[in-house]
């Protein structure tokens, strides 16, 4: 009898979110609750994923002890101290799982994804290997070059904003960030490091609402954001 699928999730909260001009890491930014415990809430409450590994900057690692301490969350199985660059915080996040069949990686600066996509890209990485939550872009990209001369209207309905999570199975994942690293190559996210080894990439549909804090109008975004979807919940559980 096969043995049940496992699956880790990684959370990279490692950077430094200088774009948002907190002068503090955004991941701890309070939406209502610190932004990196409302992400992880999402992986938490999957009956998908077994465990959860955070990957954070050394100075934060205690502060996040303590917030998933605060949380009760069960399913962290470990924080570690993430790297210089997003991919080699990535890497490091894999190389620190060992019993994994399935590892979904995402940006903890994405507090408002939904189980129902977490969900989505594990099916689809059990299927297909490799699978990211992505979202169809909706206006009209042009290429721009010198002196700002629009040289190639791209056709947008071949383009798609990628998200996370980017879900593999265990053995892809590891072989592309082994390759990556071997050959130098800095990626722009986990997936185009997978596509760099030949192996096809399924997309999911993600969602709007699933963005990347990355500005200071970001932030204001999330605070009104998990705001009325309090509101909302709310009055649905209101009798």
């Amino acid at each position: 009898m096969r043995q049940q699928i496992r699956t880790t999730a990684i959370i990279l909260a490692a950077g430094t979110g200088s774009r948002t001009k907190l002068g503090y890491n955004k991941i701890l930014f309070s939406i209502g609750v610190p932004m990196v415990i409302y992400t992880i809430t999402a992986f938490e409450r999957s009956s998908n994923i077994d465990t959860i590994v955070i990957v954070t900057a050394k100075e934060e690692r205690d502060v996040i002890l303590t917030l998933i301490k605060q949380a009760g969350f069960t399913k962290v199985s470990s924080v570690i101290c993430g790297g210089i660059t997003r991919q080699e915080s990535s890497r490091l996040g894999v190389e620190s799982i060992d019993d994994a069949d399935i590892i979904a990686i995402h940006d903890a600066a994405r507090p408002f994804v939904t189980e129902k996509t977490v969900a989505a890209t594990i099916v689809a990485a059990q299927t297909h290997g490799a699978s990211i939550a992505a979202i169809p872009i909706q206006d009209t990209v042009k290429i721009v070059k010198g002196k700002g001369i629009i040289e190639e209207t791209l056709d947008r309905h071949r383009l798609y904003s990628a998200q996370t999570p980017q879900t593999f199975q265990s053995s892809i994942i590891r072989t592309a960030h082994a390759r990556a690293l071997s050959d130098r190559y800095e990626g722009t996210d986990d997936a185009s490091l997978v596509e760099r080894l030949g192996t096809p990439v399924v997309i999911v549909p993600g969602t709007q609402g699933n963005i990347k804090i990355t500005t200071p109008d970001d932030l204001i975004y999330a605070q009104m954001y998990f705001k009325n979807m309090k509101e909302t919940s709310s009055r649905t559980q209101t009798p």
